[in-house]
């Protein structure tokens, strides 16, 4: 028997480790990354050492979309072996798209120096020092972009942005005088090399070459500003204050348009105008200054208070936070130091006050706690209070064990303090996944996370928030064309074809080709240039968003850094192919449309404007899709209410608005925002304008007052999805009726694109008797199924047209001016078999 047992033992199979880590690779790339990561854990535990494993594991679970876990496991890898410049380069990229600045600039510059010479990572640390303040660091990295591809003139505009930034503008001009002369059209590097003349006092160059640019993209509003200066240096009074109007409109708070239009009212001789504007301008500097003064005293109060802690003086330390929040009332994370203050000093009763207050704030600012503390940990580590950070976050951790984030930053700061033990247990725990129950807390219900909160100061809380108490509501909404009409790039939001053959735009120019791919889970639109030698040069972009819900089509953007650009092409679904996108002159390749904030207005609920620039905004903070919020306004306090609030407290439905309840005027004001064509222009900040209020107030009506009795023409403008009620209040119908709105017509909660019967239907509740139609007696009882297409007929949309290699192309939308087209009735009666001349 014992002889048996020890042949068996014998004969047992060794564990292959080649074979193992072959599985895991094929597993990979079937997209089985669990199974992936198991083979892989199973090669490491035979051997701990084998890197090439570490590193297959590290690529599964990035793929996996474990990222805090990918950049362990590549810690795990470099501590094996240094000079691996693939693992130093993807854990720089991780740390960068997890915004730790400061590891992935040690990472990818460690990667360059083992061998990673590729222009992407210049490009990205040249990025990266630039957001950290380091441009001189950043100049050297642009120069070796361009040194590794000097026909690539996007690194030359970087080189001279930067140069521009640190006031190094004989530079600056010097890079870009050449590229423009090289690239007449790159309109860029005009409206910089505008903005470098004028710093230069060269106010006639900048005067041409911001005009030129102007003429031929949109700007922003620092271009507009130097456009103002140089025509009023050069003594163009009217057109300096024209200039300087443009920038007050899109934002009224840029003190500078307010001095410029000042001087400018001065040389017209308009004192009084020049008064007011030069009062604003005082006014709003004063209070930059005051603001400036009460940040840095919060600063000041703020780090004091963290030593007086560190040195055990507890009550100091409070009365310095107290201090704090004088110049910065309701800032949530030193209301959270408070407490912590209290509470280590044993002072039951102040931490207790403290805490309710913390509640308050949380509940009232619609944030979450493991949002809170986890901010303010960053801050803490950032200025050098890494001590403090760790209790911060033990305090996350103890309430969110599966907050990985927050896990993994604890684990950089006990490293960071030498404090190798509690680093090495939680790395354990990191890597099992074996996390903790949560910790018994003090009195934390209202910490417990509200379900869809976001961080927004909006305080917009997204749709799947309000589907908790109106789930059937919310079911039939999230099929409409308003829902869709944005969406994160997927295999389900694209509609164009990646399937070769289906893929590109061929175009009037023999040496321009457009072709869109797909790599795993990522779409990317590329323009090939070419040569007779064959491929001379591309620009390769990622999908990242699409816009439209696809009745008409799709057009799509990308992130370059912070700025959202539009792709070159679209999606038509008339033809079901790619082509150019509205606007874009066929043959030529223009990835660098602007994405603005009007446009993105009518394409999402919220995003959140990072700067006052023409595309700039913050990457994470947005609801895409127009949905509940946009209509019934932001619903955070509205939510908190209705969870957390009492019976009384809740009658009613405070905090929210109900547009059936508005006037029939303020009811299509809600979509007029996004329906009224070029009629409206924004004057205050992007997405400030709330449902229910004034909307003059938010936006100039240019092509009309309102859609009351001051109605004016619209006959000027054409069918288009932005037009309809500028349309509509041409109709009869619209007219004759003082409280018609949209919603007489359309249901915005339900998808009913198509039903011609039910529209048809709703017809009838005004039009009862149907006898009055004068195609009834020849069209007979079918006739109250579709008035629809007899009266709101399909048009061309001449305002949005597709330049192909073969032409132009229109495409049809519905006409809101509703009435009688003899022509379109006798189209219809004859597509429906009864034919007007067979009478």
């Amino acid at each position: 028997m014992f002889l048996l047992l020890a042949i068996a033992a014998g004969c047992a199979e060794p564990f292959d480790k080649s074979a193992a880590i072959r599985k895991a690779e094929r597993a990979t790339q079937a997209k089985k990354f669990e199974k992936a990561i198991a083979l892989l854990n199973e090669v490491i535990e035979h051997d701990s050492l084998d890197v090439e494993a570490r590193f297959r594991l590290d690529l599964a679970l990035a793929l996996d979309n474990q990222p805090l876990q990918a950049r362990l496991e590549l810690r795990q890898v470099i501590d094996l072996d240094s000079t691996r410049a693939d693992a130093l380069e993807h854990l720089g990229m991780l740390a960068f798209g997890a915004e730790d600045r400061p590891e992935a600039i040690e990472m990818l510059e460690w990667a360059v120096r083992m061998g990673a010479q590729k222009i992407h990572l210049y490009d990205t640390l040249s990025y990266l020092h630039f957001q950290q303040g380091t441009i001189e660091e950043g100049k050297k990295w642009i120069r070796r972009a361009i040194q590794a591809n000097p026909r690539d003139p996007r690194f030359r505009v970087k080189l001279a942005t930067l140069d521009h930034f640190i006031g190094s503008f004989e530079d600056a001009k010097r890079t870009l005088e050449q590229l423009v002369a090289a690239y007449p059209q790159y309109w860029d590097a005009k409206l910089l090399l505008g903005q470098v003349y004028r710093q230069l006092g060269e106010n006639d160059k900048a005067l041409e070459m911001l005009n030129e640019a102007l003429a031929n993209t949109q700007g922003h509003e620092d271009h507009l500003q130097e456009l103002g200066m140089a025509k009023l240096k050069t003594g163009d009074t009217d057109g300096a204050i024209e200039a300087f109007e443009k920038v007050i409109l899109r934002n009224p708070e840029t003190s500078e348009a307010h001095y410029g239009i000042g001087q400018a009212y001065m040389k017209a001789g308009e004192r009084e105008k020049a008064k007011n504007a030069l009062e604003i301008f005082r006014e709003m500097q004063q209070n930059d200054k005051s603001l400036k003064n009460k940040q840095a005293k919060f600063i000041s109060n703020w780090q004091d208070g963290l030593v007086k802690e560190r040195e055990e003086d507890f009550e100091a330390a409070v009365a310095s936070f107290e201090e704090a929040l004088d110049h910065k009332t309701g800032d949530v994370g030193t209301h959270l130091l408070i407490w912590l203050a209290h509470r280590n000093q044993g002072q039951s009763t102040e931490a207790s006050r403290a805490y309710r207050t913390l509640q308050r704030l949380i509940r009232v600012q619609g944030r979450e706690f493991k949002e809170i503390s986890f901010t303010l940990s960053g801050r803490l580590a950032q200025k050098g209070f890494d001590d403090k950070a760790a209790e911060v976050l033990h305090e996350l951790l103890k309430r969110h064990p599966k907050h990985e984030a927050g896990r993994y930053r604890l684990i950089q700061v006990y490293n960071r303090l030498g404090l190798n033990a509690e680093r090495d247990a939680q790395f354990a725990i990191f890597r099992s996944g074996d996390f903790p129950a949560p910790g018994p807390l003090e009195d934390d219900s209202l910490f417990e996370a509200q379900s869809g909160a976001t961080s927004f100061e909006a305080g917009y809380i997204g749709a799947e928030a309000c589907a908790e108490c109106h789930k059937d509501r919310y079911e039939t909404f999230r099929e409409t064309a308003h829902h869709l009409t944005s969406a994160k790039a997927s295999s389900g939001s694209i509609l164009g074809s990646f399937e070769p053959g289906k893929n590109q735009v061929v175009t009037s120019n023999e040496s321009l080709t457009f072709e869109m791919t797909q790599e795993g889970d990522t779409y990317y639109q590329t323009a090939y240039i070419t040569n007779e030698d064959g491929v001379e040069g591309a620009q390769k972009e990622r999908f990242d968003f699409s816009l439209g819900s696809g009745k008409l089509g799709q057009t799509y953007v990308y992130w370059d850094s912070n700025r959202l650009h539009q792709l070159p092409i679209s999606y038509l679904s008339a033809t079901d192919k790619w082509i150019n996108s509205p606007g874009y002159e066929d043959g030529k390749a223009n990835f660098s449309r602007p994405i603005a904030p009007r446009c993105l207005e009518c394409h999402a609920t919220y995003f959140e404007v990072d700067a006052y620039t023409t595309n700039v905004y913050k990457r994470d903070e947005h609801i895409l899709g127009i949905s509940c919020e946009r209509c019934h306004g932001p619903g955070s306090k509205h939510y908190e209410n209705q969870k957390y609030g009492s019976e009384e407290e809740t009658e009613g439905s405070p905090y929210i608005l109900v547009p059936s309840e508005l006037s029939s005027e303020l009811s299509i004001e809600i979509c007029a925002q996004c329906h009224s064509g070029s009629s409206v222009e924004a004057m205050g900040k992007p997405f400030s304008h709330r449902p229910g209020r004034d909307l003059a107030k938010s936006y100039k009506l240019t092509d009309f007052e309102r859609y009351g009795s001051t109605h004016r023409s619209h006959s000027n403008l054409g069918v288009h999805s932005a037009n309809q009620i500028a349309r509509l209040t041409e109709s009869e119908c619209f007219r004759k009726s003082e409280e018609m709105t949209c919603v007489d017509c359309h249901n915005p909660h339900v998808k009913e694109r198509g039903q011609l019967k039910v529209f048809s239907e709703r017809c009838m509740k005004c039009h009862e008797n149907v006898e009055v139609c004068g195609m009834s007696d020849h069209i007979g009882s079918e006739i109250v199924d579709n008035c629809i297409d007899c009266h709101v007929p399909q048009k061309h949309d001449l305002n949005m047209g597709f330049d192909t290699a073969q032409g132009f192309q229109f495409q049809e939308m519905r006409d809101h001016n509703i009435g009688i087209y003899h022509e379109v009735s006798a189209r219809v009666a004859e597509r429906m078999g009864k034919p007007l001349n067979a009478q």
